[in-house]
């Protein structure tokens, strides 16, 4: 034994000479013995008390410590409910699929998530970008989001600040609520969010392929203590450069402790239930009785991949027809093709789109989320003969959509914006959807676009600061609190532009704008054969659409397109677009933040936004 080797970057390490490795090794006994102590000694008997009282335990357990390294997976076994959050696992995908294979080998229904604390950035953020961030935690399995921040009327004397109070200062996103100018339609968003929820806690998930591995750590601290700009792909652990994702394989990690819970019916590892295809073997320490349930599995001919030095553990099966072994992770996906397994939704071509499969009474929930920073199509190929239907989550509608079958697989073409996400319902027994052609001599009715827009803008600023005085228990106590003043800016416009633009309007207003204009429909037009749809462009956050009068509905804000067929006649239609911004306009113009700084640690480049409507196009189409 050597004497410790320093670095900047690492604790202490001992060399030990002629075994390198020995080390880590210890290092990583040393952890799993805190993990189990962290278990046993302090979870267990916490959650023991809370469920007596009638409390169930979430927690965010096992990560996040400076000193101390737990392994993450395996503290789940002494919650209700596993937690994870976008700030620690810097909104990689991966790290919520550590916490995710705990989750359904635990049995859980919720895994839940504390979503969207973004560091000084309050109210700059966009619903626009945590819609985003909500649709990466479903992708890596999350099935709840709770929002950070708490929203408070008045705070002290000192502290208080338009809009609001902040409890823990003017660091970390928003509070949310009617402090911001989204308030008008935050329901809608919400409901959202719920229909997706509902259709990711319906089943049974199942995944493609579990992926043995130790994880002692979330993200490098160093990414949040020294602010760096490490991208989400140099912060992945699992080193294969997507190649697993861009296949469509499904995957999360456990440590193999979980084996011991697993059963097999000589198909899938964890029969009847997560229903893994193949497993991988990244870890070279194994406790010797999970080491034994491996070898049994490999011995009845099931499918796995060792990569690297897991093969330290696994020399007895390496020889195995339905063994592969990989030097390098980037290698697990061929791999898994020699082993004939293939993914449960199979991506017609390497796309960085991610899919969650949820096994229903009814036949399957397919959630697919585009990942990649341009709008993209895929086809995807399903393994059976499916009905597939859509849900729309913005509007609560399913229709049938459209889908073709092929030997054995129903594929589904699947388009959708960057960050954007989409949810199917298969059906089994399959009857084929395709968009009808339009005859060929059906041309589509033109029609005529609003040539004028009557525009009313509400520009929030800060109002009058007022005290609250309670008494309670005989003791008075004062805080504070701030109005908004909303005032009003009226103006018509021939063509939609940005409000910086706009003289009446200009660079620093945030708030709400409502724009009401006419468009008309020809006198051909037959509502049972063309239907009418409303292309809002790039919207900045919420944008809501009422025509003649009547609510349509919220649009996509990743994709704002919305049908308005069912709301309009021949003749002249009347549309009202309402849309809201961040608060970060004005809070620039009050000098809270500066144009163009960089917010502390979130790293992002605060600025002035450009505000408003700036397209609205009708798109006929033969219905």
């Amino acid at each position: 034994m050597g004497l410790p080797e320093t670095s900047d970057d690492d604790p202490p390490r001992f060399a030990f000479a002629g075994d390198p490795g020995l080390y880590r090794r210890v290092l990583d006994d040393l952890h799993l013995t805190q993990t189990e102590l962290y278990g046993e000694r302090y979870l267990k008997p916490l959650k023991e008390w809370l469920n007596s009282v009638g409390i169930r335990l979430r927690a965010q357990a096992a990560y996040g410590s400076r000193s101390v390294s737990f392994e993450m997976s395996l503290p789940a076994q002494y919650l209700d409910i596993q937690e994870t959050e976008t700030f620690e696992m810097e909104d990689v995908i991966d790290y919520y699929r550590v916490h995710a294979g705990a989750v359904h080998l635990n049995r859980f229904k919720l895994f839940s998530a504390e979503t969207g604390a973004i560091g000084g950035a309050a109210y700059t953020v966009s619903l626009k970008e945590y819609m985003k961030k909500i649709h990466r935690l479903y992708a890596g399995g999350v099935n709840r989001v709770i929002m950070h921040g708490y929203a408070t009327v008045s705070g002290p004397e000192n502290n208080v600040q338009w809009p609001g109070y902040d409890g823990i200062g003017f660091i970390f996103t928003d509070r949310w609520g009617e402090r911001n100018p989204y308030g008008f339609a935050i329901r809608h968003f919400t409901s959202y969010l719920g229909r997706l929820q509902e259709a990711l806690r319906a089943g049974t998930a199942k995944v493609d392929v579990g992926i043995i591995n130790y994880m002692f750590r979330s993200p490098d601290s160093k990414v949040v203590n020294q602010y760096s700009s490490k991208t989400q792909e140099e912060m992945l652990f699992w080193k294969d450069e997507g190649k697993l994702a861009l296949a469509g394989y499904t995957y999360e990690f456990f440590a193999p402790q979980y084996l011991e819970r697993f059963e097999s019916d000589g198909v899938t590892f964890d029969s009847g239930m997560t229903d893994y295809k193949a497993l991988v073997v990244w870890q070279d320490i194994f406790p010797e009785t999970s080491k034994k349930i491996l070898n049994n599995f490999a011995l009845q001919g099931m499918p796995i991949v060792v990569v690297g030095d897991g093969k330290v553990h696994c020399e007895s099966i390496l020889g195995l027809p339905n063994v592969k072994f990989c030097s390098d992770p980037k290698d697990v996906s061929s791999a898994l093709k020699d082993l004939g397994i293939t993914p449960r939704a199979d991506f017609s071509e390497p796309k960085p789109f991610y899919t969650v499969w949820k096994e229903t009474e009814e036949g399957a929930n397919l959630y697919v989320m585009n990942a990649g920073p341009t709008d993209d199509e895929l086809a995807l190929s399903i393994g059976g003969l499916w009905n597939v239907s859509r849900l729309d989550c913005w509007t609560g509608i399913e229709s049938e959509y459209c889908s073709k079958a092929e030997n054995s697989y129903t594929t589904v073409m699947c388009r959708l914006a960057a960050g954007d996400a989409a949810l199917f319902k298969l059906r089994p027994t399959f009857s084929e959807h395709a968009a009808p052609p339009a005859p060929a001599d059906m041309a589509l009715p033109s029609v005529t676009p609003v040539s004028k827009w009557n525009v009313t803008v509400e520009d929030w600023q800060r109002g009058e600061r007022k005290p609250i005085t309670e008494t309670r228990m005989g003791h008075t106590t004062t805080e504070y609190y701030f109005e908004t003043d909303k005032k009003l800016i009226s103006f018509t416009l021939d063509k939609l532009v940005t409000w910086d633009e706009i003289p009446e309007v200009g660079k620093e207003v945030s708030g709400v704008g409502r724009y009401e204009g006419t468009f008309n429909i020809p006198e051909n037009w037959v509502s049972s054969r063309f239907g009418l749809k409303c292309d809002l462009g790039c919207i900045v956050e919420m944008a809501k659409v009422t025509v003649n009068g009547q609510f349509v509905q919220c649009a996509d804000m990743l994709d704002p397109v919305v049908d308005i067929s069912d709301f309009v006649h021949t003749g002249a239609n009347d549309i009202v677009i309402e849309v809201s911004t961040t608060l970060a306009n004005r809070l620039i113009a009050y000098g809270r933040y500066r144009p163009g700084m960089i917010a502390y640690i979130s790293r992002r480049v605060i600025d002035f936004q450009k505000n408003g409507l700036t397209s609205c196009d009708f798109k006929p189409y033969v219905r």
